[in-house]
C-alpha cells in the first residue's frame, strides 16, 4: 500500500509475472523463460527423442502444454504425469518408471541405445525429483546419453549434492 501511495520502486525477487506493475519489478527467471531455454537447448543440440516427466498438477500441466506447443515440430515420445498416490505407492512408481523406460534386464545394451531417449524433461519440486531421479539411474537411464533437463528447482542444494543428478541442466 505504501509503495503504491508513495509511488516507491520495488525490486521483487520473484519470478511470477502477474506481480509485475508500474513501480514494482520482478528480477527471477519466469518459469516460461526457462521453459525457453530448455526448448532452444534442445533445439540447438538436435535432440529429437524426448520424455516428459512431471507432476500432476497446474504446474507440470502447465510446463508440458508449453513444451508440445513450442516443440511441435518434435513430438514427445513419452509422458507420463505422477500425482500424490502415484508417489506413496512404491511397487506402481517402479513399474511406471521401468514402462517409461522400456527397461528390460535381459535386452542387449547395443541394440537398445537406438530407441533410447535423448532428453527427458524433469519437471516438478525438490521432493519429487528427489523420489523420481535415482528410480531412473536405477533403470539404467545413462545421464551421459540423456540428457535431464529442469527448472531452477534443480538447483536446489540437495539436488546438486544428489549424485543421479550428475549431468542434469538447468537455466
Amino acid at each position: 500500500k505504501l509503495v503504491k501511495q508513495y509511488d516507491i520502486p520495488l525490486i521483487s525477487f520473484t519470478n511470477d509475472k502477474s506481480l509485475s506493475e508500474k513501480q514494482i519489478w520482478i528480477s527471477g527467471f519466469s518459469p516460461d523463460d526457462q521453459v525457453d531455454k530448455l526448448i532452444q537447448y534442445v533445439k540447438k543440440c538436435k535432440k529429437n527423442r524426448i520424455g516428459f516427466i512431471g507432476i500432476e498438477n497446474e504446474y507440470g500441466f502447465r510446463v508440458l502444454k508449453m513444451i508440445r506447443e513450442k516443440l511441435k515440430k518434435i513430438p514427445l515420445k513419452k509422458t507420463i504425469l505422477f500425482n500424490e498416490k502415484d508417489l506413496k505407492n512404491k511397487s506402481e512408481l517402479n513399474y511406471a518408471v521401468q514402462d517409461f523406460l522400456d527397461y528390460d534386464e535381459l535386452k542387449n545394451e547395443s541394440e537398445d541405445n537406438l530407441e533410447k531417449l535423448d532428453a527427458i524433461f524433469l519437471i516438478g519440486d525438490t521432493n519429487f525429483i528427489i523420489e523420481i531421479m535415482p528410480m531412473l539411474t536405477y533403470y539404467d537411464l545413462d545421464t551421459k546419453l540423456t540428457d535431464i533437463l529442469g527448472t531452477d528447482v534443480m538447483n536446489d542444494d540437495l539436488l546438486i549434492r544428489e549424485h543421479s543428478l550428475i549431468n542434469v541442466k538447468f537455466p
